[in-house]
């Protein structure tokens, strides 16, 4: 006797196929963006706060990649990874020829189902070294570059600590991006103990203020390899609706790749980069030349595309639609196919050795006003052995019942 079994499941959500699940998301994570907070990393970095780092007050009049207070903006931002509740890695290094030390601090956050695929999220603290002209003690406060950055950075590492993220987030501060480039090198070193099977990078500079109006843009040596962090860019400038912001890609600067690197894409993000700034590299890259609503807006928005592209999401919201002696439909969102399994007690009945087609008249699919999308009598539907598979790729993103 044949028998109709009834599921209730949330089937669909596609870009079409993921857009529900992936606009939530990038909502939730910009509304969590504190500008108060990043203002205090971006005063505090750039000289305009007394920061107490140990017993010791520090004011950051520069940064510069050989100096004492650059190693004192190292061991703040390590401080503020500990304080967002991380276990944070400090590395220091001795480059060939060097009498001061080359720092790196970062956070590993691991991924709950794909740890081995690695986001990294990061930017540079050291402020340009100053024309030859100028002594090396003038004040380079680099509040644009790159504070700003740095305050991006870690406010995601601050919103993301309350997320579990499917791939593995590292958040990570380095040192020596605009001198000699050691620091990419370091960086890149510090993380070989990472397992990884596929890399993708997404570096932050100068994100403070506009050079072009209305533009931000994302820069890479290979462009074709970088299409799902410039989809995850896009979704986000999309949903977000940003005043500020019209996303560019463009071929050219990346800090820490070799263009033939294989199964690693990296971008840079960043102001018109090739744009002459005429404050960057001077005493007046001070915060009270940013344009905050520009920064505000590219935190969001690099913030957000992080989270969809780690698949992130709050923690112990997870929805399994496995349940004990029912049937299995996976996978779910879906945006391809769906397989329908049978229970074990069903599969295994030696009078059911035809699967689905011999337990189940047919499978329909209904949208949520109750009107059949897809019959398997009619639809095309592939059975298997307990199992049948059927195209949903045509369905637009809603919620199905499953009969």
């Amino acid at each position: 006797m044949k028998q109709i079994i009834y599921y209730l499941i949330l089937l669909i959500t596609l870009f079409s196929n993921i857009s529900y699940s992936n606009e939530q998301i990038i909502k939730e994570i910009s509304e969590k963006v504190s500008m108060p907070i990043m203002i205090e990393i971006l005063n505090d970095l750039s000289g305009a706060n007394i920061v107490k780092i140990g017993d010791e007050e520090i004011k950051f009049s520069q940064r510069l990649h050989k100096s004492e207070l650059n190693f004192k903006a190292a061991q703040y931002i390590n401080n503020l990874f500990i304080k967002f509740g991380y276990e944070a890695n400090f590395v220091s290094v001795y480059p060939s020829g060097w009498v001061t030390s080359l720092e790196t601090s970062y956070v590993v956050k691991k991924g709950s189902k794909k740890p081995n695929e690695v986001v990294l999220f990061c930017a540079n603290f050291d402020t340009p070294t100053p024309p030859k002209e100028k002594s090396e003690l003038d004040t380079m406060p680099g509040a644009n570059n790159n504070a700003s950055g740095i305050a991006i950075m870690l406010e995601a590492a601050r919103i993301l600590e309350n997320y579990e993220a499917e791939k593995t987030i590292v958040f990570a501060a380095f040192d020596d991006c605009t001198n000699s480039s050691f620091g990419p090198v370091h960086l890149i070193d510090s993380l070989r103990n990472i397992d990884f099977s596929k890399r993708e990078y997404i570096f932050l500079s100068n994100l403070g203020r506009q050079l072009e109006l209305n533009s931000s843009t994302i820069f890479s040596f290979d462009t074709t390899k970088i299409s799902a962090i410039v989809d995850a860019f896009n979704q986000a400038d999309h949903y977000l609706n940003l005043q500020t912001n019209i996303i560019k890609v463009n071929k050219g600067f990346t800090v820490l790749m070799s263009p033939s690197t294989s199964n690693l894409s990296e971008i840079t993000f960043s102001n018109v980069f090739r744009a002459k700034d005429t404050i960057s590299n001077t005493n007046m890259d001070v915060f009270d030349n940013l344009n905050l609503q520009y920064f505000s807006d590219n935190a969001k928005l690099a913030i957000s595309a992080l989270a969809v592209l780690a698949m992130a999401k709050p923690k112990g919201t997870n929805i399994s639609n496995e349940f004990e002696n029912s049937t299995l439909i996976y996978p779910n969102p879906a945006s391809d196919y769906i397989n329908i399994t049978l229970p074990e007690n069903m599969s295994s009945n030696p009078t059911l050795k035809h699967g689905v087609d011999n337990v189940v008249e047919n499978v329909q699919i209904f949208n949520m006003l109750g009107v059949e999308v897809i019959n398997s009598v009619s639809y095309a539907a592939t059975p298997q052995d307990g199992n049948v598979r059927i195209d949903v790729s045509h369905l637009p993103a809603g919620v199905y019942y499953v009969r």
